[in-house]
Order: structure tokens, then C-alpha cells, then sequence
């Protein structure tokens, strides 16, 4: 059995760099998970200290012994360089190309995070769960283009469609939905979006299309379903496999899903479940489920205006709820309340208190 890693007995030191014989040097230690392709790039570049960074600070950095050592990270384009102390020359060089950035912080305590490249795994660490969200946001926008700005990295979260990673084990059969193939179940090597639960090899994180749970009518595309009066209905947006064990086909009321292989869909928004043969004879229109009367639905979002505020048509017979949550409240379980409550309503409606504020809620 692999050993289990613990993380969460580990204190953070404080702000400066940490004393060594050499403090210009690189680090020689093998990243966590290290590719067999790897190969080291080492920067001596003077513009690392002199251009301007996306995002720079100090993090805490863990080795293939699980030692902790803190480092100065800064962000600029699309790779992210690091070392002991902001004066050192010798940096090394990570390429952002294809990244994909997952929390893996043990119940909000530790605010840990992996920055996963083709080519190396780095398993960092932040002072608090803001500081990772900030990182996360950044790194996930050089990765994939997208450059937000630097003081406000929730600003376009919700139009963008990307998938919330983080690592998980799975007490069952959990099958990738980008390869198929089985996820291993209790070493935390499978990647879960928080709010739609695609579930993804480590390796495969980086081919996943941006189609998490809709937050608004663009968001929403070509599957919007429009009556004979111009009014629009909410479509069911389909996800495929790992269904629960109990799981009940919505259209010939027969057991669906397979614990063997991927198969059969569930809707992220009335969680109900179809076999694939079943799905043409669904009812097209989705009606929100249980949760439906505190629901926003995407197609009652349309957009956000300059002044950053949302244009909301009230759905008929509805109640909408607004969710503010402190993710450091409730011996820190905050985070577990903001993941499920984002798959219960639409994520716009869902706000963490400790990042974004209430102010765009």
C-alpha cells in the first residue's frame, strides 16, 4: 500500500528567505512527480528582476521528501521562475505551456496547490486561502492566454468556462471522462472540478474543454431552447458517467451507469439520469430540480455591465438566493459549503467573502 503524505501538521515560516550557504544557487532537488522528460531549465536572465511581474511573493515549495522549503515565485508571461531570495541570479524556469493548476489543501487549513505542466509537478504553499486563490487565478490565466488583472483575479471567472480543479480520491470505481480510462482511488492522483465533478487524470487536465456548469445566457450557446412565444427555456446540460450506485434512467425508470466503464448521463442542474439509448426521448426542457425556486438559471443572466453589475431577468414564480460564504468559518470547512452550494445553484450566485467580497453579489 502507498504510504499515506501528511501535509497539515506543517507551519508555514514567516515572510523572509530562509538562511543557506548559498544563496545564489538553484535548487538540486527533484520536483514531486517528476516526468521522465524532464529536463531543468535554469535562468541567469537580469530582465527576471527588472520587467514587470503578473503576480510575485513568497510561497512555500515541497520536495520529493516532503521537506518544505520557501521561495520567491514571480509571474511573468507564460513562465514562472523561482528561487531562494528576490536577489538571487541563478532562477529556475518552469514553461506554463499546457498548465494545469489544482488545489490540494487538506480541509482549508493548508492552502496547498499544484502547478502541473507536460513536464513537472510543483507542489506549493500559500499563508492563506485568498493568496492561493490569487496565485491559482493567475497561473490559470497565463497558462491558457488570458491575462487578468493583477489585483482582481475573480473579474472574468465566471464567463470563462474553465474547470475549478482539485485533488481527490475516489472510494469507487471513477473513470477520466478525457481518456476513459479507471482513476486510481485512494492516492489522490485524479483531478475533480468543484462545481461539475468532471473528473480527469492529472495528465489529461490540460485537454479538457471549457464546458463547466453555465453562469450566464452566453455561456449557455447554441443549446438554448426557444418557444413558440420567444420565450427561452433552460436546456439540461448533460454529464457523462460515474453515476451514483442507485442511479434510476429518468425515461424507462431501469438502473443506469456501470461501475466498469463511463457511461450514461446525468444533468448538472436536476441531477436527473438518462442511459444513452433513453437521452433522445428526454424531455428537453431542464426544470432546475429541487433547488429550482432558489435557482438563477443561465438563461435569466445575460451579462455584466461597466459598473460590474449583473443584468438579471427574474424567472416567474422564483425566490433567488444569494450565497456569501467565509471558506476560513466553521473550523474551516467553508470551503466543503462553497463546492456544494455551487453545484446546487448557478456558481454567479455563489461568493466567498474571504476573495472576492460581497461586492459583486
Amino acid at each position: 500500500m502507498a504510504a499515506i503524505r501528511l501535509y497539515t501538521q506543517k507551519k508555514f515560516r514567516g515572510p523572509g528567505p530562509e538562511k543557506s550557504t548559498n544563496e545564489d544557487s538553484s535548487e538540486s532537488e527533484t520536483e514531486l512527480e517528476p516526468a521522465k522528460s524532464f529536463v531543468r531549465k535554469l535562468s541567469t536572465n537580469k530582465d527576471i528582476k527588472s520587467s514587470v511581474s503578473t503576480r510575485e511573493g513568497w510561497l512555500v515549495k515541497t520536495t520529493s521528501f516532503q521537506r518544505w522549503h520557501r521561495r520567491y515565485f514571480r509571474l511573468k508571461g507564460h513562465k514562472l521562475y523561482y528561487a531562494k531570495d528576490p536577489n538571487a541570479e541563478l532562477y529556475d524556469e518552469v514553461e506554463l505551456c499546457g498548465v494545469t493548476v489544482a488545489e490540494t489543501s487538506t480541509n482549508n487549513i493548508n492552502h496547498e496547490f499544484q502547478v502541473i505542466t507536460p513536464f513537472r509537478c510543483l507542489s506549493l504553499g500559500a499563508e492563506n486561502r485568498k493568496e492561493m486563490e490569487e496565485w491559482i487565478a493567475s497561473l490559470r490565466a497565463a497558462g491558457s492566454r488570458i491575462f487578468f488583472e493583477a489585483n482582481d483575479p475573480h473579474s472574468l471567472e465566471f464567463l470563462s468556462g474553465q474547470h475549478h480543479w482539485y485533488a481527490t480520491s475516489h472510494a469507487r470505481p471513477t473513470y477520466c471522462n478525457i481518456c476513459r480510462d479507471a482513476l486510481s482511488g485512494v492516492t489522490s492522483h485524479g483531478l475533480s472540478c468543484e462545481v461539475c465533478k468532471f473528473k480527469v487524470h492529472k495528465r489529461c487536465a490540460s485537454k479538457a474543454i471549457n464546458n463547466c456548469k453555465w453562469t450566464t445566457l452566453a455561456s449557455v450557446g447554441k443549446d438554448i431552447i426557444e418557444d413558440d412565444d420567444g420565450n427561452l427555456q433552460m436546456p439540461h446540460q448533460w454529464m457523462e458517467g460515474n453515476l451514483p450506485v442507485s442511479a434510476k434512467c429518468i425515461v424507462c425508470d431501469k438502473t443506469c451507469g456501470s461501475v466498469l466503464r463511463l457511461q450514461d448521463w446525468r444533468c448538472l442542474w436536476c441531477k436527473a439520469m438518462v442511459h444513452t439509448a433513453c437521452r433522445p426521448n428526454c424531455f428537453r426542457i431542464c426544470s432546475l430540480g429541487p433547488s429550482r425556486i432558489s435557482v438563477v438559471p443561465p438563461t435569466a443572466l445575460h451579462s455584466i455591465g461597466m459598473d460590474e453589475t449583473w443584468e438579471v431577468s427574474r424567472p416567474l414564480g422564483s425566490s433567488p438566493l444569494l450565497v456569501f460564504v467565509n471558506s476560513k468559518s466553521g473550523d474551516n470547512q467553508g470551503a466543503k459549503f462553497l463546492r456544494r452550494f455551487k453545484q446546487l445553484l448557478n456558481p454567479a450566485q455563489v461568493f466567498d467573502l474571504t476573495s472576492s467580497g460581497p461586492a459583486l453579489g
